[in-house]
């Protein structure tokens, strides 16, 4: 059986950054694999999938989204994010806008996450330099 695989981009502070949280929240549960990897991601897939937003596979099924996030995290005991959004009415739709509207200005995100997690602006520094 193949191991649970969360696809994301590699190239993005942001997504980096929160790979990184959620990796120590999984530990080695899950796969994470930033799509620019083309070898080391699941074949078959349309690469404009990728681009638009993560992927979570899991026993032949794909998740993105807000979706995807929470279901590769309900692989490390964190499901919580996961029954809110199959059980609680609007949680599943407010979760995709935010979620669509995070994936559609990740420099503003990233902005906001440095505020919230001091811990991102000194990686982002380290990176730099």
């Amino acid at each position: 059986m193949t191991k649970p695989t969360f696809v994301y981009d590699g190239e993005c502070f942001f997504c980096r950054f929160w790979v990184a949280r959620w990796r120590s929240r999984v530990g080695d549960a899950v796969r994470f694999v930033p799509f620019q990897d083309k070898e080391a991601r699941p074949p078959g897939i349309n690469l404009a999938v990728f681009e638009e937003s993560s992927q979570f596979f899991m026993s032949g099924s794909r998740w993105s989204g807000a979706e995807g996030v929470f279901r590769m995290l309900a692989q490390g005991n964190t499901s919580g994010l996961l029954f809110a959004y199959v059980h609680i009415p609007g949680f599943r739709f407010v979760s995709e806008k935010l979620y669509t509207l995070t994936s559609s200005c990740r420099v503003c995100a990233w902005e906001i996450t440095k505020m919230l997690f001091p811990s991102a602006k000194s990686q982002e520094n380290s990176r730099k330099t």
